[in-house]
C-alpha cells in the first residue's frame, strides 16, 4: 500500500545530494491565485532589480510556491500559488528515460499522449471541483495539447530548466513570475496579469487532488475522463458532431463493461463440473450479434441499468448514428448536452468521481 504524503510547503534546500526531477506542467485558461493570493504587491517592478534590493527574488518565489503537494510512490502533483500544475508519472518518466535515442519517434508521440492524458483529466477534475466545492467558475474549459503544456526539471528543490511555449497562452503566465516582464514603471497591482486573478480555494484544490487519487488508482480511468474533457472542450466551441461522439464511445464502452460484469455475475458451475457461461458462450454473448441496442434494452429488463438511463443512452445512440449515417442536417446544442450529461452520469457509475461541468458555450459573436 503507497504511502502518501500531502503538504502544504517545498523544501528549496533538500538534505543529502540534489536529486534532478522532472515534471509536465500547465496552467488553467485564466490566471488564478491557488489557495491564498500575493499581498502587498504596490511597488514598482524596476525596484525589484536593485542589487540592494530582494523583491524581485522574493516575488517569484512567491509566485511558484508551492501551496499543495500529493506525493507517493506512483505519482507527485504539486500546484504552485500562481496557478502551475506540476506531475510526474513514475512510470511514464521511466519509460522516458529508456527511450532509444535512434528510434524513439513514435514512442515518445505515444509518450505525449498518455502524459496529456492525465494532464486533461487533471484539468476536468480541478474545473468540476471549483464547481462542486465551491460553486464557481474561474475558466473556460480547453483541451490540453502539446503546444499547452511543458516539461520543468527541479534539482536542489529549484527549477534549472523549462521549456517556454511560445506557440499557447502559456508562455504568458509563465513570464509572470519574472520582473523583468512587467511594465517598470507601473505599479504590480495594476498589471491586468495580477488583478485579473480569481482564487482557487482550498476546498476546491482538496477535492481535485483526491479524486486525482482516485484516477491514479484505477488505470485507464485517465483515458475515459481525457476524452470527456475533449468532448466538452468540443461542445463549448460548437462542434457539436465532435462532442456527442466523444461521448458516445465513453457510453458505449461503459455500458459494455456493465454487460460483461452482469454475465459474469450470472456465471456458475453446473452439473458435469461445467460452467453455465463457458468461452463459447461467452463470445456469443459479448460477440457482433448483440448489438449495443440490444444489450442496453437486456440490461434494462433485468434492472440493471435504470430506466430513464436507459432512455437516454438509448437518445444518444439514435444521434450519434444520425452523425455516422449523415441523417441529420443538424445536431442541437440540447442533443449534445443530453450525450454529455449521460456519458458524465456512466463516469459516476464506474469511476465513483463526480464531475459537475459547465455547460455553458465559449462562442464570441461574428
Amino acid at each position: 500500500m503507497n504511502k502518501l504524503t500531502r503538504v502544504v510547503r517545498w523544501s528549496i534546500e533538500p538534505k543529502g545530494e540534489p536529486i534532478l526531477t522532472q515534471f509536465l506542467c500547465f496552467y488553467p485558461s485564466s490566471p488564478i491565485w491557488a489557495v491564498d493570493a500575493l499581498t502587498d504587491l504596490n511597488w514598482l517592478p524596476r525596484d525589484g532589480h536593485r542589487p540592494e534590493s530582494d523583491k524581485g527574488e522574493r516575488f517569484r518565489a512567491g509566485m511558484s510556491q508551492p501551496v499543495m503537494t500529493y506525493e507517493s510512490d506512483t505519482y507527485t502533483l504539486i500546484l504552485c500559488r500562481d496557478g502551475r500544475f506540476m506531475l510526474r508519472v513514475d512510470a511514464l518518466e521511466r519509460r522516458i528515460a529508456g527511450l532509444n535515442l535512434v528510434e524513439s519517434f513514435h514512442e515518445t508521440v505515444g509518450l505525449w499522449g498518455e502524459y496529456l492524458d492525465f494532464v486533461n483529466a487533471l484539468y476536468l477534475l480541478f474545473d468540476s471541483a471549483l464547481l462542486e466545492a465551491s460553486n464557481i467558475s474561474l475558466f473556460t474549459l480547453n483541451e490540453l495539447t502539446r503546444r499547452d503544456v511543458f516539461r520543468e526539471v527541479i534539482e536542489g528543490g529549484r527549477t534549472t530548466s523549462e521549456v517556454l511555449p511560445t506557440e499557447s497562452v502559456v508562455s504568458y503566465y509563465q513570464k509572470c513570475r519574472y520582473i523583468s516582464d512587467y511594465q517598470q514603471d507601473l505599479p504590480l497591482s495594476s498589471d491586468g496579469r495580477i488583478f485579473r486573478r480569481m482564487l482557487a480555494p482550498e476546498t476546491s484544490v482538496r477535492l481535485a487532488f483526491d479524486n486525482f487519487e482516485k484516477v491514479m488508482a484505477r488505470p485507464g480511468t485517465e483515458k475515459v475522463l481525457a476524452s470527456y474533457s475533449k468532448g466538452l472542450s468540443e461542445y463549448k466551441i460548437g462542434n457539436y458532431e465532435t462532442a456527442v461522439v466523444l461521448s458516445w464511445f465513453i457510453i458505449e464502452a461503459a455500458v459494455v463493461g456493465i454487460w460483461k460484469r452482469h454475465i459474469d455475475g450470472m456465471n456458475r458451475d453446473m452439473e458435469g463440473g461445467t460452467r453455465r457461461i463457458n468461452a463459447e458462450r461467452r463470445k456469443f454473448l459479448t460477440g457482433r450479434d448483440f448489438t449495443l441496442s440490444m444489450i442496453s434494452q437486456l440490461l434494462e429488463l433485468w434492472d440493471v441499468l435504470p430506466n430513464d438511463l436507459f432512455k437516454s443512452v438509448d437518445a444518444v445512440r439514435q444521434t450519434r448514428n444520425a452523425i455516422v449515417h449523415r441523417s441529420a442536417t443538424s445536431i442541437s446544442a440540447e442533443q449534445t448536452q443530453l450525450a454529455l450529461n449521460t456519458a458524465k452520469e456512466m463516469i459516476g457509475r464506474e469511476s465513483q468521481i463526480t464531475i459537475p461541468v459547465n455547460l455553458g458555450l465559449s462562442v464570441m459573436g461574428l
